[in-house]
């Protein structure tokens, strides 16, 4: 496993929901809608720093009766209720995840500032957002090759 680690704020990081369409050429990150990460990065004057797993989307894998069982019914009304994913899914025994490596990549920091420290406003946190989305795009375009994700796109949703 390849990564670099740095010292950072104790910042919660935006989720990745399991991909839920495995014959999808693309892989999505859910963070349209997820501003507080960047809020609390604004109040407390911390860097974001763009980061991207490569590998963890293809830990389990979905069968299409378990992809239809996952976008209907039950666990998607549970999803969209309360926001948490509880797919069908099947590893390499079952329950457990298959062999596969695991990258982790790091973005250089975003120093984000607000024009009243500690008091972002709503149009300071969606320039924040968009800036780190881009990034995390570039950072993704940058390395998807070198990982084996070449013929795959990053959706951010």
């Amino acid at each position: 496993m390849r990564a670099t680690w740095l010292r950072l704020p104790p910042l919660s990081l935006p989720r990745q929901t399991p991909r839920l369409d495995p014959s999808a050429p693309s892989v999505q990150v859910y963070l349209a809608k997820r501003l507080g990460f960047v809020k609390l990065a604004l109040q407390h004057s911390a860097a974001l720093v763009p980061c991207y797993a490569f590998g963890v989307v293809d830990l389990y894998g979905i069968s299409p009766a378990q992809h239809r069982s996952n976008s209907q019914g039950a666990r998607w009304a549970l999803s969209k209720k309360y926001g948490v994913a509880v797919p069908s899914y099947s590893g390499k025994f079952g329950f457990l995840p298959r062999r596969v490596p695991n990258d982790l990549v790091l973005g250089d920091p975003l120093e984000l500032e607000c024009v009243k420290p500690g008091e972002p406003t709503d149009a300071e946190v969606q320039a924040a957002h968009a800036a780190y989305i881009a990034a995390l795009r570039a950072l993704f375009d940058a390395h998807k090759a070198e990982f084996g994700y070449g013929d795959r796109q990053l959706v951010v949703g």
